[in-house]
């Protein structure tokens, strides 16, 4: 939701704003604007976390140049923390 709202400068006093008639488009606007920061945050998060999660290779048998991934008990955890961040995030919009 976009709100909008009219800033007028009271002509008997030029250093004061009247935002006091649009008082409710402020506070609207300062509360979707709070709601995306925080959301914004959980993706910093998600983001932060996935660049910290190591994958670990172990050479495949006796192959030159291959490798297979050892333990994803991490990957999973990290994973799912996503996935549970992102549903909240989706349900959010």
């Amino acid at each position: 939701m976009q709100s909008s709202f009219t800033v007028v400068w009271d002509s008997n006093s030029p250093n004061c704003l009247q935002v006091v008639s649009q008082q409710e488009a402020v506070v609207t606007l300062s509360v979707e604007a709070s709601q995306e920061a925080a959301l914004e945050d959980l993706l910093d998060h998600i983001s932060s976390k996935w660049n910290s999660v190591d994958f670990s290779l172990i050479p495949f048998k006796d192959v030159k140049d291959a490798y297979i991934l050892g333990s994803v008990e991490d990957v999973t955890a990290a994973l799912e923390d996503s996935m549970v961040t992102m549903s909240t995030i989706l349900a959010s919009r």
